[in-house]
C-alpha cells in the first residue's frame, strides 16, 4: 500500500513542474524560475561590484591628480618649468621642515589632537547615532577608529597641505598652533594610513620633507576585529 500511495504524489509533482508547450515540447518552469533568479542575482551582484569599482577609481584619481598637479609627479617639464617646480618645492620643503621641528619640539600629544579632530567631524544625523572614538591597540601598530560621515575630496586635499584646515571649532590645535593636528602622528609612526569613504591613502615621512603631505594609494586596508566594524567609517592606521 505504501507503494500505491507515493506514486499520485510523484505524478502531482511532475504536473506542478512541467508544463506542455504549443509546439508540444515540454519546459521545467521550475529550472526557468531558478535560472532567472540567479540571473537577477548575478546582475545585482555585478552592478554592486561595478558601483564599488567606480568609486574606488573616483577616489583614486583625486589622488592621482594631486600627485600631479600639487606635486608635479608624472608631468613632462621643459627646463624652464622644471626648475620652477623645483624652487617651489624647496620653498614648501622648508616650510614643512619647520613643521618637523614644531612637532618635535613641542609638547604635541597626537591622541589629543585626535580626539580634538574627532570633535570637530561630522556625523551621521539619524537618531540613536552617537559619536563614537576607538583606539586600538597592537605591538607594531595603533588604529584609530571614528564613526563620522567620512573624508570627503577637500579633506583629503587639506590634509595634503600645509597650515591648511577644513575643521571648524578648533582652528589653532589643543596646543594653540595652526596646522599641527593629524601630522602629530608623525611623532610616534613614519609612515601613517587613512582609510575613509572610500580614500586608500598613506604617508611616508623617510622620503624627505615632501612625505609629510605627498599621498600615496594603499592598494589593501588591514583587516579589523568584527566587533569594531560599527565604528570603522573613518580609520588610521599608525
Amino acid at each position: 500500500g505504501g507503494e500505491e500511495d507515493l506514486k499520485p504524489m510523484a505524478e502531482e509533482e511532475e504536473d506542478e513542474l512541467y508544463e506542455l508547450l504549443p509546439n508540444g515540447e515540454t519546459s521545467d518552469v521550475s529550472s526557468e524560475a531558478e535560472e532567472k533568479s540567479e540571473m537577477a542575482e548575478c546582475e545585482d551582484s555585478n552592478a554592486a561590484s561595478c558601483q564599488t569599482e567606480d568609486t574606488l577609481n573616483f577616489q583614486r584619481s583625486i589622488i592621482e591628480d594631486i600627485r600631479k598637479h600639487e606635486f608635479g609627479i608624472g608631468v613632462e617639464l621643459n627646463a624652464e618649468s622644471q626648475k620652477l617646480m623645483q624652487t617651489q618645492q624647496e620653498r614648501l620643503g622648508r616650510s614643512l621642515d619647520r613643521l618637523s621641528t614644531e612637532l618635535y619640539s613641542k609638547d604635541t600629544h597626537f591622541v589629543l589632537e585626535l580626539i580634538q579632530n574627532a570633535d570637530d567631524n561630522t556625523y551621521p544625523s539619524e537618531a540613536g547615532v552617537l559619536p563614537a572614538l576607538a583606539f586600538v591597540v597592537e605591538n607594531d601598530c595603533i588604529t584609530i577608529l571614528n564613526n563620522e560621515m567620512g573624508f570627503q575630496e577637500k579633506n583629503v586635499r587639506a590634509i595634503c597641505d600645509v597650515g591648511r584646515s577644513t575643521k571648524g571649532k578648533h582652528k589653532y590645535g589643543y596646543i594653540g598652533q595652526k596646522g599641527i593636528g593629524f601630522k602629530s602622528v608623525f611623532k610616534v609612526t613614519d609612515c601613517p594610513e587613512i582609510h575613509s569613504n572610500g580614500f586608500h591613502l598613506r604617508f611616508d615621512k623617510t622620503s624627505g620633507p615632501m612625505g609629510y603631505i605627498l599621498p600615496h594609494w594603499v592598494e589593501e586596508e588591514k583587516p579589523l576585529d568584527s566587533q569594531l566594524e560599527d565604528i570603522k567609517q573613518h580609520r588610521s592606521d599608525y
